[in-house]
């Protein structure tokens, strides 16, 4: 039996070169037959067989297994051409792995380790040498073997692996002893390669000691430099201190020193000329700056910056008292010259200046004369507004920055000097509109004024005095109107806002309005259409200037802010006035009676609801308030309506259809006139009331003067109407030729003509001059005659045919009493 060992070898020797092998299995052994890959020529000449023999059936499955295994693993791509023939049954190769390395095959220890363990999982792993355990030969190594395996001629040694093993071994040996002798030759050389590299070593130690030196060298010398950079750097950074602090110190000082000749100008306080003001405004603002320049931090620290600083504040103080002090002196003595104007040229203005207003009629607007007194006031106040105006940047804008308190306390004793003055102005101006309006609606004159002109041009002027001033506060104390403002002051001493000092200046600007409307409503009551048409229109001219509308407006003023809440606050009064006057007509429609002695005619309920529309036409017609007219008209017009069919059927005088006919005929032609989209349906109901009211009086006034004919042909139609055939009807005893006849006796063309002239003269007697309406009547009566007695003739033509039976009078003969009667009135 060949040893594991030298079998191991054999293979491994053996299966270095490219082999195709064929592996036959008998019962009792197994041959290997294996041919080398040399060239074609070779290929077939030489074939080398080698036979193994087992003693155990064991031995020979282990050799099969390690064969397959080492040709798996160093020759894969022959593993799969092995045909194994009668295989041992008990031999499984199917979970061969081909990746093991030759190292672990051959290891006796590692065997059943390679067995179990799957080369597949390691490289799956990462295993190391996984897949680097077969290398392939190279050339050189492949072209050993083949010259190793030629020098084998002798068969005995190529077929017995132990002879073979022998051989290897041999030759081994004697390579071995060579290299004894190789080496054993080369120890002097070894000995002074061994001095050579002590040598060197010592070169090294030292070398590397002079580095080391030098190292500490550059250390010290990288020291020194760094401290010589940190000196460098706190130099630089002392000079750059000690320039910044200089600058700062510089900016202090320029910051906190305050020009000698400003310093003069603030503590002398000249105002008396021009270049004098603007000195001051230089000055002041020039100090402003210093006060609110930006602080440098930390400088709040240095006492003299402390020093300065208060030393600033109390030039400041100083200034703005000096200031507030002659501005409200200069307020002071102007208010006082206003008002000894006013009050001295008041003085005998009642007589020296009365014009009648009716001599100004000749234009077709109206125009309010202001008094002397007023007029040179006037004058006056623009001036003293020319010299304050140039004090508006030291008031407005430098007291109002630095001392809030005395800036206030300034603006509350304008507002006190001034309120007088702005008070004989607006008295002034309602005084004089009184005048004007009483000259108008004098019954003796024939003025061509229109109330609405005069109260446009009163409140013109009025918005102008209080456009003025709010502009003139605007500019001078640097005030804006902000939109939250409230629209009234809270107390007399508030001026924190524009709305405010102006309400101080104005407090009872809006009492005084009332009271004029109120004068003007005793004066004449229907005047308070004029005043809320005339406020009316002022504000949508505020709000199209205010929006810069390009249409023609009242007045060519531009509104502020209490001007226009002003005349939005008047037109609620004059609105009220409106309903007052609304309420009080209403009320007398209520309180009207019928009148006991005399005919009823058009009544005066009527007559006032006439003169209040024919007012309105004229008033309204330029208005856009054409909302609150037909709101009013149509209360009025039902509380009329109402009364007047209650004060009709009370009538005693006059029937109740003329009170009706009259008064309904007087609304309708109101209504034609008026032209208001929301009296449609009470004109409709007047022309219906009116149009049954003229029916039911013709109708009445016809039974009279052929009432014995109406009842017959009245009982004729309810028989007919009752089923009665018209040619039995003169077969009935209550409607026989007979009773016809004796019927139609009664009235002659005389009778008849006498029953007309005394129904004209009734009519006449009913109806009144003012109402106009007797020829309306008059036809209504004669078409309905004609209409009647048509339908007397058709009946007798229906009822009693042939027999020759007719009225006594014909239609000409009608229409010749008509004319009659008309001739004669």
């Amino acid at each position: 039996m060949v040893s594991r060992l030298s079998l191991h070898r054999l293979l491994h020797m053996v299966l270095l070169s490219p082999l195709e092998v064929l592996l036959l299995v008998g019962s009792g052994g197994f041959s290997f037959i294996g041919a080398h890959r040399l060239d074609p020529k070779q290929a077939g000449l030489h074939c080398l067989t080698w036979n193994f023999r087992a003693t155990k059936l064991e031995a020979k499955g282990e050799f099969i297994t390690a064969f397959c295994r080492i040709v798996g693993s160093l020759q894969p791509h022959l593993f799969r051409d092995i045909q194994l023939v009668n295989l041992p049954t008990n031999l499984d190769l199917s979970t061969l792995d081909q990746h093991h390395s030759l190292e672990s095959l051959l290891s006796p220890s590692g065997e059943s380790k390679v067995e179990e363990t799957s080369i597949a999982t390691l490289v799956a792993a990462g295993a190391p040498g996984a897949t680097e355990s077969y290398r392939p030969l190279t050339l050189r190594e492949e072209e050993d073997i083949r010259q190793f395996l030629d020098e084998l001629s002798v068969d005995s040694v190529q077929r017995n692996a132990t002879e073979l093993t022998e051989h290897l071994q041999k030759q081994l040996a004697d390579v071995e002893g060579t290299n004894i002798h190789t080496i054993m030759a080369s120890e002097a050389q070894v000995m002074k390669l061994m001095s050579t590299l002590d040598v060197a070593i010592e070169q090294a130690d030292q070398m590397v000691q002079r580095m080391a030196d030098y190292h500490q060298f550059l250390a010290d010398v990288e020291e020194a430099m760094s401290t010589l950079h940190d000196r460098d750097q706190l130099s630089q950074v002392t000079v750059d201190n000690r320039g910044a602090l200089l600058n700062l110190l510089e900016q202090l000082v320029t910051r906190l020193t305050l020009d000698p000749k400003y310093v003069h100008a603030l503590l002398e306080v000249k105002l008396d000329q021009p270049a004098d003001i603007i000195r001051c405004t230089e000055a002041a603002h020039y100090l402003n700056g210093l006060l609110h320049a930006k602080p440098t931090p930390g400088e709040e620290h240095l006492q003299a910056v402390g020093e300065q600083a208060v030393e600033l504040k109390r030039l400041r103080d100083s200034f703005a008292t000096e200031l507030a002090k002659k501005v409200n002196n200069s307020v002071i003595a102007f208010s006082r010259q206003l008002n000894f104007v006013v009050n001295v040229g008041s003085v005998g203005a009642a007589t020296a200046e009365a014009p009648d207003s009716a001599s100004q009629a000749g234009g077709a607007r109206a125009t309010l004369t202001a008094s002397t007194a007023i007029r040179n006031a006037t004058d006056l106040y623009k001036a003293q507004r020319e010299e304050l105006i140039q004090l508006a940047p030291l008031v407005g804008v430098w007291l109002q920055t630095n001392r809030k308190d005395i800036y206030t306390e300034l603006k509350r004793e304008y507002a006190k000097q001034m309120y007088q003055f702005f008070r004989h102005q607006t008295l002034d101006l309602f005084h004089r509109g009184i005048q004007s309006i009483s000259t108008v609606v004098r019954p003796q004159k024939t003025s061509k004024l229109s109330l609405v002109d005069i109260v446009d041009d009163l409140l013109n002027k009025l918005c102008q005095l209080v456009d003025t001033e709010e502009q003139f506060i605007t500019q001078f104390f640097d005030m804006q109107q902000k939109t939250s403002a409230p629209s009234v002051y809270k107390t007399l001493d508030d001026v924190g806002s524009l709305t405010a000092i102006m309400s101080n200046l104005f407090r009872d600007l809006e009492s005084d309005t009332a009271n004029f409307i109120t004068g003007c409503e005793q004066i004449l009551p229907i005047l308070v259409m004029p005043m809320l048409v005339a406020f009316s229109r002022h504000t949508e001219s505020d709000i199209q200037t205010s929006s810069s509308s390009t249409e023609k407006t009242v007045s060519s003023r531009e509104p502020t802010w209490f001007s226009s809440q002003y005349m939005v606050r008047m037109i609620m009064t004059s609105k009220r006035a409106f309903n007052r006057h609304i309420e009080r007509m209403i009320q007398s429609f209520k309180e009207s009676k019928p009148s006991k002695r005399s005919r009823c005619g058009v009544l005066q309920i009527v007559r006032d609801y006439v003169e209040f529309a024919e007012r309105s036409i004229s008033v309204f017609s330029r208005s856009t308030r054409l909302v609150d007219l037909e709101r009013a008209h149509g209360e009025l017009v039902r509380t009329m309506m109402t009364q007047l069919e209650q004060i009709a059927s009370q009538s005693v005088k006059t029937p109740r259809e003329v009170v009706q006919l009259e008064n309904y005929h007087r609304l309708n032609d109101i209504f034609r006139r008026l032209k208001l989209a929301g009296m449609e349906e009470y004109q409709q109901e007047a022309k219906s009331r009116y149009a049954r009211a003229l029916q039911e009086y013709t109708k009445n006034s016809m039974g009279r003067p052929l009432e014995k004919l109406a009842t017959f042909f009245e009982g004729v139609n309810a028989a007919l109407a009752a089923g009665v055939r018209p040619e039995v009807i003169q077969y009935q005893f209550a409607f026989s030729k007979q009773e016809l006849q004796k019927v139609i006796r009664e009235y002659p063309g005389r009778e008849v003509k006498r029953g007309l002239e005394n129904l004209c003269k009734k009519v006449e007697k009913h109806l009144s001059e003012e109402g106009n309406l007797f020829q309306v009547v008059w036809r209504s009566i004669q078409a309905q005659f004609f209409e009647q007695c048509e339908q007397f003739n058709n009946l007798i033509a229906e009822c009693y045919p042939d027999s020759g039976i007719a009225l006594e009078f014909t239609i000409d003969d009608l229409q010749a009493y008509f004319t009659d009667i008309a001739r004669s009135r």
